[in-house]
């Protein structure tokens, strides 16, 4: 639940900036006072701003990896993502001399290192769901022992199951709430 409030947050933030950017995209030619503002800038100018969105898009799995003292995920992703960038910006600026292929090569070097982050942070916690929660409206089987009457949750995919039902019911020694298979001595 807090990882999707974080989530929904990041997006929220990056929803605003990017709003931001494009507002400012449009009033830099009046600041400059240049009857010919020149297209070359102004596509620099969106791909440092989509350099900077594409660092919230994946903050809430790096606040996962840092709450969990994984943060050495987190460095080790920036590392192998800059220094990657670094090698093909300089190829770039040799090869082509073009400040807007150096950007797309910034910009898809924090899109590998966000990459990077995604792909530990599922091997690590593929139980967690950013999305809707599914899991508390599934319908879950339900059985209980016979002999020690507590209720065991069985489901075919790995979502938690809901904590409360079955606590009540093993408190008070009785059969699980929508069992399909309960048995009642």
């Amino acid at each position: 639940m807090l990882l999707r409030f974080y989530k929904q947050s990041y997006l929220l933030i990056a929803a605003i900036v990017f709003a931001l950017g494009v507002v400012a995209a449009f009033i830099a030619p009046q600041l400059v006072h240049d009857e010919q503002f020149p297209k070359a800038e102004l596509a620099v100018y969106f791909m440092f701003t989509y350099w900077m969105l594409a660092s919230y898009l994946y903050a809430h799995k790096r606040a996962m990896l840092t709450a969990d003292q994984r943060n050495f995920l987190n460095s080790f992703a920036h590392m192998i993502a800059q220094v990657t960038a670094c090698i093909l910006q300089v190829a770039v600026l040799l090869l082509f001399q073009s400040m807007f292929l150096y950007l797309v090569v910034k910009v898809a070097g924090r899109l590998l290192e966000n990459l990077i982050i995604s792909r530990a942070y599922q091997k690590r916690y593929p139980h967690i769901s950013t999305g809707a929660p599914t899991g508390w409206n599934r319908r879950k089987k339900r059985t209980c022992s016979p002999i020690s009457k507590r209720c065991l949750c069985i489901e075919s995919q790995a979502s938690a199951c809901s904590p409360l039902p079955a606590l009540l019911s093993c408190i008070s020694r009785t059969a699980c709430p929508r069992a399909s298979t309960a048995t009642t001595p």
